[in-house]
Parts: structure tokens; sequence; C-alpha cells
């Protein structure tokens, strides 16, 4: 089984408060972190270096390039479109996330614990198809 800790996270963030919390959660906690704040320049990272993300956690709404349409963009991608997908809004409605792939939702605010949890099971689910 993989060790759930050590593994790399990608993270996604236009909100620098957001992305601080959300990177110092993962790092804090054993995980190896990557932050963008932006949609585009996650999405480019991913293109350029598709083994390097193990889980993969996007804001829904960023101004660039929105967390939904990174979804689909990682569903059409070969190597890509295996890695399990949180997407975390402020919005309640998590239909589109899903729809478009994505394997968790969490409505913001959430707390640190609940974060861990999702990244756990993301990470445990991720170990069982390996």
């Amino acid at each position: 089984m993989t060790e759930i800790r050590n593994l790399r996270v990608v993270v996604a963030d236009d909100e620098e408060i957001n992305l601080y919390v959300l990177m110092k959660n993962m790092n804090d906690n054993g995980y190896n972190a990557k932050g963008f704040g932006g949609g585009m320049p996650v999405w480019e990272y991913l293109q350029e270096n598709p083994y390097q993300a193990d889980i993969v956690i996007l804001d829904k709404m960023m101004n660039d390039l929105n967390g939904v349409e990174i979804i689909k963009l990682m569903k059409s991608h070969p190597v890509l479109k295996n890695v399990p997908i949180m997407l975390q809004s402020g919005c309640v409605d998590s239909r589109e996330a899903l729809e478009a792939g994505a394997d968790c939702y969490l409505v913001k605010p959430f707390t640190s614990k609940a974060i861990l949890a999702a990244v756990e099971e993301l990470a445990s689910v991720k170990s069982l198809l390996q």
C-alpha cells in the first residue's frame, strides 16, 4: 500500500489566504504540497509534470481558469485522468463539479480536520487503484 503521507498534493486557489491555509495543512501533516495562485498556472504545471500529482485540490471559482474547467481538461489527459481531484467552493451545489469528474467536493468554510479527512480518503482510494 502506498504511504498516505509523502504524497504529492497540488493545490490551486486564487485567494491567497485560502491557499496559505491549505498548503499549511498539507505540509504540517506530512504531505508534499505544491501551491498555485490560479487555474492557468496549475494547469500548466500539471501538463508539464503529469506524474508529479498524486492528488489535486482546486478552488471552483478562479479568475483565469476555474476548477471545473481544469477537471474537464484533466479528465481528457491520458495520465491526469486518473488523479483524484477535490473541488472546494463556497457554493453548496456540487452537481457541476461531480458531473465534471471531481472525486470529492468540500463547501467552504471547512475545518482542517475535514480537509485532512477528505485528502486521506482520496489517498486511500488512489492506493487501492495502484
